[in-house]
């Protein structure tokens, strides 16, 4: 019975899935993980496809909104990966956890940082999401990425928008590693401007940016700490 509701929602015959979910004995198993590779519900497949009714008919039946697969990866966590706004957009409002998983290693706003999708950052943004989350690893496995959240990754990968965007909510530019044992791992730490892959004029912008951010908070916190004590 599960082959059959992930196979609907594979194909994205969100009627025929409607069709099921209707039946009790099909219903039960809307939440099991199963397939190949990496087994997981109808909705993460139907979320890791982008097949948007097939999702919403899901949801409209009751499927748990932050089921795990193997990976313990979360729906959302997979439509960020494959860059399904839609589905993104969908999840959230059905009240998917901004942050994915606590036993997953990454995060969606990692994911979306790193991936330089300004529309899927900006929506898990809105709904929440920790704006200096910082990758979940084991001591053995820190490296330099480890020691990098959302700005970081940013900034690695040449994604100026998301870089932008990341401070327009708060980023902070100073957040940094603070594990000493992480920090002695890495053999050649650099800064971000050592491994800025942008060209000159690139550079100029992120750094007005930086500099208009810190001008701006500068004047504004001060004005909001005024009206709050008057």
């Amino acid at each position: 019975n599960s082959e059959k509701l992930n196979r609907a929602a594979s194909q994205d015959d969100y009627q025929t899935l409607d069709e099921l979910l209707c039946q009790d004995r099909y219903k039960t198993f809307i939440n099991c993980r199963s397939g190949w590779g990496v087994p997981g519900t109808p909705l993460r497949l139907a979320a890791s496809k982008g097949h948007l009714r097939s999702l919403e008919v899901l949801l409209t039946h009751g499927a748990e909104v932050d089921s795990l697969d193997v990976k313990a990866q979360t729906p959302l966590f997979t439509a960020v990966s494959n860059g399904h706004l839609d589905c993104v957009k969908a999840l959230l409002e059905a009240g998917a956890s901004p942050s994915g998983s606590i036993y997953n290693n990454c995060s969606p706003l990692l994911t979306a940082s790193r991936d330089g999708d300004v529309s899927i950052l900006q929506e898990l943004l809105d709904y929440g999401a920790e704006v200096n989350v910082k990758a979940r690893v084991p001591e053995w496995a820190a490296n330099s990425a480890a020691c990098s959240g959302p700005l970081y990754l940013s900034v690695v990968y040449g994604h100026l928008e998301c870089f932008k965007m990341l401070l327009l909510y708060g980023a902070d530019p100073n957040y940094n590693c603070t594990d000493k044992k992480m920090i002695a791992r890495i053999k050649q730490p650099k800064t971000v401007l050592e491994i800025y892959p942008f060209d000159i004029f690139s550079l100029l912008v992120l750094t007005c940016w930086v500099v208009l951010l810190a001008a701006i908070n500068c004047y504004f916190l001060p004005q909001r700490w005024l009206h709050s004590s008057g």
